[in-house]
């Protein structure tokens, strides 16, 4: 299988635009055009996407995106939702292939939860650096994320953080659900979420 990787606000992609790691005005508009076109993908991909996830990841901004949020957990496995208490056997009946991701908003304000499934398959380097060069212990805040669709099979979630690390995930079926933790008192702008049916959210 290909490795997988970013399609359009990666680490490969940026040292495209600033390979010396310099930001020229004109390097800066060329990368933040690629919103527009990443924008379409997104619009073109809607059907493919819970009412939730597209509202996010088209409209979410701030304490309402997921810019600047932090990793909370990546889970994975045939059983997240199995009690080994020894009252069940656990068979090849209960195994349901499933990765969950959980992120805390940049205020805090917002718990977000996303599940994947179907022919799941991942690539992660953890392997990024602290800002002063030194191998870090935490993965920092999420620097640049993407929903796209690979073709018409697969949907892929992209996250790249701000010390370099990626975590790719490549699925079938999203489902996502979200919840808001405390209303900031710095949140002017209105929330891509508060006209959908309450019954969509936890």
């Amino acid at each position: 299988m290909p490795r997988l990787s970013m399609q359009f606000f990666g680490p490969e992609q940026h040292r495209q635009y600033f390979p010396d790691g310099d930001e020229c005005a004109g390097q800066v508009a060329a990368w933040e055009a690629r919103f527009a076109d990443y924008w379409r993908h997104v619009d073109e991909i809607k059907p493919r996407l819970p009412k939730l996830a597209y509202q996010l990841f088209r409209y979410g901004f701030a304490e309402t995106g997921l810019h600047d949020a932090k990793l909370l957990s990546f889970t994975i496995g045939d059983g997240l939702d199995f009690v080994p208490d020894g009252t069940v056997r656990f068979t090849r009946k209960c195994a349901d292939l499933v990765a969950r991701l959980r992120l805390l908003g940049q205020s805090g304000e917002y718990h977000h939860l996303f599940e994947m499934r179907g022919e799941i398959a991942t690539s992660m380097d953890l392997t990024g650096d602290n800002w002063d060069g030194q191998p870090g212990d935490e993965l920092a805040d999420l620097n640049y994320y993407e929903i796209v669709a690979l073709d018409d099979r697969y949907l892929q979630l992209g996250l790249w953080f701000s010390n370099d690390s990626t975590l790719i995930i490549r699925f079938r079926k999203l489902r996502y659900r979200y919840r808001r933790l405390f209303r900031h008192p710095r949140a002017l702008i209105r929330s891509p979420f508060q006209h959908v049916d309450q019954l969509d959210r936890t």
